[in-house]
C-alpha cells in the first residue's frame, strides 16, 4: 500500500512516504510556519522518490494532542487531498507514536508506558499505553504535573518531553520512576503502525482532532495565577 503520512502537532514538520515498498521520510524544525513549508515539502518528498499524490492509497495524520493551529493545518491539508484524490484517511494518536518508538528500541513484553508531552500553561498531556496491544490502559487527559499518580505495583517506563519539562514538579513516587529519554517520533513510526492493520479509515466529514485541552488562551487574571 502506498501511504503518505502527515504530522504538524509539534514544533516539527515530520512527513512519512511508503511508496511501491520503499520508505523515505522528512522531518524539520518549523516552529510555528507549518503553513508554510507543509505543501512545498510533501511535494519534494513525493518527487524525490518519483511519486504522485494520486497512486497514494491512504493519507495517515496526527490527531493529536499537540499544537492547536498546527493539528488544524495538518488536517486541512489532508482532507483537501483526499478530496481531490479520493483515497482514504487513517487518524494516528499522537501518544501512539512514541509508543511505536519504544517499542522499536525495546522490543519486549509486558511494558507499559505512561507518555507525557508538554501542554505548555504548565500543564502535560498524559496518556498510559501497553506495548502488548498498543490501547490505552490510562485514557489521555490534561493534568498538572503535581496531580500524576500511579499504582505502586504497576511496573511504568515514563517517556516525552513534559516529564523533563516539569520535573521539579512531579511527586516523589514519579520520579522515583524509569524514564527513557527518546527524541520526537518522525512519521516512519506512522507508517509502521498503519502497516498493522489496527487503525481503520475513517471518511472525511469523521475525521477529527484529539485536543484534549479545549481552551487554548488565558485572560490576564488567568496567566497571573500561572505566574504564582
Amino acid at each position: 500500500m502506498n501511504i503518505l503520512a502527515i504530522d504538524t502537532s509539534s514544533q516539527y514538520l515530520s512527513l512519512g512516504l511508503q511508496y511501491l515498498g520503499k520508505v523515505d521520510y522528512s522531518f524539520e524544525q518549523v516552529t510555528n510556519k507549518h503553513s508554510e513549508f507543509i505543501i512545498p515539502k510533501i511535494r519534494e518528498l513525493l518527487y524525490n522518490n518519483g511519486a504522485s499524490l494520486d497512486e497514494m492509497d491512504a493519507i495517515a495524520y496526527n490527531r493529536g494532542p499537540g499544537s492547536f493551529t498546527g493539528l488544524r493545518i495538518g488536517l486541512s491539508v489532508v482532507l483537501g487531498m483526499a478530496y481531490a484524490t479520493k483515497c482514504k484517511v487513517i487518524p494516528i494518536d499522537g501518544f501512539l507514536l512514541y509508543a511505536n518508538s519504544v517499542n522499536n528500541l525495546l522490543n519486549k513484553s509486558g511494558v507499559k508506558l505512561l507518555i507525557g508531552v508538554d501542554a505548555r500553561l504548565k500543564q502535560l498531556y498524559l496518556a498510559g499505553v501497553s506495548l502488548d496491544n498498543f490501547k490505552y490502559y490510562d485514557q489521555p487527559n490534561l493534568v498538572n504535573p503535581s496531580e500524576i499518580t500511579v499504582a505502586t505495583s504497576d511496573e511504568i517506563i515514563c517517556v516525552g518531553n513534559g516529564f523533563k519539562e516539569h520535573y521539579l514538579s512531579l511527586k516523589d513516587e514519579i520520579k522515583k520512576r524509569e524514564f527513557l529519554e527518546i527524541g520526537y517520533p518522525n512519521a516512519l513510526n506512522m507508517l509502521q503502525l498503519v502497516n498493522t492493520g489496527y487503525y481503520k479509515e475513517v471518511d472525511l466529514l469523521s475525521a477529527d482532532l484529539l485536543y484534549i485541552r479545549d481552551k487554548i488562551a488565558l485572560n490576564l487574571e488567568e496567566q497571573a495565577k500561572l505566574k504564582n
